[in-house]
């Protein structure tokens, strides 16, 4: 998995959630709005959540079968060092790292949104009750 592809495949999905926001921010939605926004924002999270999960395993993986050679040609010169092979370890994961943390902040922010929604709808359920 190409992690600046997956960026470049969910540009529409984060300008999507900057949209929400933004409506949240200036308050420029209804009241029917809310409940939209809700399920749009589940199945935001829902992907965005799979993507962080595929991320990770990913750079597990790399992690793993480049830092198993690594160590053995380290080994093999004499010079294994941790430090160092853990430093190799980041910079050769670096493009997954940006992505998982990319995808994380917009995983927490529909979390958040969807929290929102959620608490606006029992306000507005509250308020249609009054008589």
């Amino acid at each position: 998995m190409n992690p600046e592809t997956l960026v470049r495949e969910y540009k529409d999905t984060f300008e999507r959630l900057d949209e929400i926001i933004s409506n949240f921010q200036h308050g420029t939605y209804g009241p029917n709005d809310v409940d939209a926004f809700m399920k749009e924002l589940a199945g935001i999270y829902a992907s965005l959540n799979n993507r962080v999960t595929d991320l990770e395993v990913d750079r597990l993986g790399i992690e793993a079968i480049y830092g198993a050679k690594r160590k053995e040609e380290l080994e093999a010169m004499g010079k294994v060092s941790m430090t160092q092979l853990d430093r190799e370890l980041q910079w050769y994961t670096i493009e997954h790292t940006k992505a998982i943390r990319l995808f994380q902040g917009r995983l927490d922010s529909s979390d958040k949104l969807i929290s929102i929604c959620q608490s606006s709808l029992k306000s507005l359920d509250r308020e249609r009750r009054l008589p």
